[in-house]
């Protein structure tokens, strides 16, 4: 099942008559009447074929299998492998194509390798189903310009199979332009060690790859690693082994409040998105490097601090609204009315409520913040006009941006199934309150 774009260009002319040949014979037999299983192995190869081929008719025919097989409900690991293959059909119609901010397509691929790991029977599929269904999750989503997302999936691809080479490779590509990105020298240079740990792993010889065609990844990354090996000391660096616990907490309840962060990669800090090693465990992030008038006003350094001490507020108040395990003094002697359903009402919860609204307060103030600051990326320092237009012209879909922890604060709430339940109460302006 083909897992990157592929062409036909490489093919040889005996290998392209025999695939073109077997195309044809699928196409002509169909999917009719056969059991699922074998049908769904048909429609994978028809769709891998395509993709190989070049064939438009015999792709838009696997597409069209797996809408009937959708119909027909396949559950299970089959239901898996026909997402993972549906996606990959999807991206059939892609390659080729000139990059667009908006791409439905690629939606629909998200969409469909979504469903896939989303299944209940995921874990029950096989290792390796496993890992295709992340590791293209993490293409696409990288493709679409979230890399630090990407980074997780291939991560989680890492724990099915430690030696999965392309997700290796995949992961050693990413931090390494991430770490390009960087201002700060050290981090970038960390980035770049990191980059060369999970690059020596994918070209080591316990590597697992699925394709013949990964050779010519596995020949790139074999560059990467020597590149960066040319720029930085990679056994220095390794001697100093930056990923040791550094402890610096003062008290028990710091270092809980600190952890818990760290296990949710909620601190401002590029090595977040390096795992939940304690060289993240501070909020390091300031603001990029900008050009102004020498007699202007400190007007960008004070809007985001003021928007970094909001953020680290709101942090705390959902950490304590979490962890709370004793009722606070403050809920005593409050007679509420007994309606049904029961609401649970608390200090603790009202903290978590709180959260909601600086979401919204933040977002504006993101919004605000973009408008007088402008769009551009670390680096880039010219004007440019403040209208979306002009902002989507100027995105480069390389290039990671360090905004993604106000997000992470949503899906805590939404993974303890809070902030569905908080909207719903903070709607409510009437009525007694148990």
């Amino acid at each position: 099942m083909a897992t990157a774009h592929s062409t036909g260009s490489s093919l040889t002319d005996q290998e392209r008559l025999h695939k073109n040949a077997l195309c044809d014979l699928l196409m002509k037999e169909g999917i009719d009447d056969r059991q699922d299983e074998d049908a769904v192995a048909r429609t994978c190869s028809l769709t891998t074929l395509a993709i190989d081929l070049g064939r438009k008719d015999s792709l838009a025919r696997a597409l069209a299998w797996h809408e009937v097989l959708e119909q027909k409900g396949i559950s299970g690991e089959q239901a898996i492998i026909l997402d993972l293959s549906r996606a990959n059909a999807i991206a059939g119609e892609r390659y080729g194509t000139a990059w667009q901010w908006d791409q439905p397509t690629l939606a629909r691929e998200i969409f469909y390798l979504r469903r896939a790991v989303s299944n209940p029977q995921f874990p029950q599929a096989s290792n390796v189903t496993k890992c295709m269904c992340l590791n293209n999750l993490g293409n696409r989503l990288r493709v679409a310009g979230r890399a630090i997302e990407a980074l997780e999936y291939w991560r989680c691809v890492l724990e099915v199979r430690p030696n999965f080479g392309m997700a290796l490779c995949n992961r050693a590509r990413t931090l390494s332009a991430y770490g390009a990105s960087l201002e700060d020298a050290d981090e970038r240079m960390f980035f770049m060690w990191m980059a060369h740990k999970e690059a020596s792993a994918a070209i080591a010889p316990t590597a697992l790859y699925t394709d013949i065609r990964d050779e010519r990844t596995r020949e790139n990354i074999k560059m990467l690693k020597e590149q960066i090996e040319s720029e930085i000391d990679v056994a220095g660096i390794a001697a100093l082994d930056p990923l040791a616990s550094q402890e610096t907490s003062a008290t028990e309840e710091e270092r809980n409040y600190r952890h818990w962060c760290l296990g949710n990669c909620l601190f401002l800090n590029p090595f977040n998105d390096l795992g939940p090693h304690t060289v993240a465990a501070s909020d390091t992030k300031g603001l990029e490097g900008h050009v102004v008038r020498v007699d202007a006003p400190h007007r960008f350094d004070s809007f985001f601090d003021q928007m970094k001490q909001e953020y680290v507020s709101a942090r705390w108040l959902l950490y304590e609204g979490f962890t709370s395990t004793i009722p606070h003094f403050s809920d005593r002697e409050v007679f509420l009315g007994a309606t049904e359903p029961r609401p649970s009402l608390s200090l603790a919860i009202e903290k978590i409520n709180c959260l909601q609204n600086f979401l919204l307060s933040f977002r504006q103030d993101r919004l605000l913040f973009g408008r007088i600051y402008g769009a551009r990326y670390p680096g880039e320092t010219d004007h440019i006009s403040n209208t979306l237009a002009d902002r989507r012209k100027q995105a480069n879909t390389e290039r990671i941006r360090f905004d993604r922890q106000l997000g992470v604060l949503c899906l805590v709430l939404a993974g303890q199934g809070l902030l569905g339940e908080g909207q719903r109460r903070s709607s409510r302006t009437t009525g007694p309150r148990t």
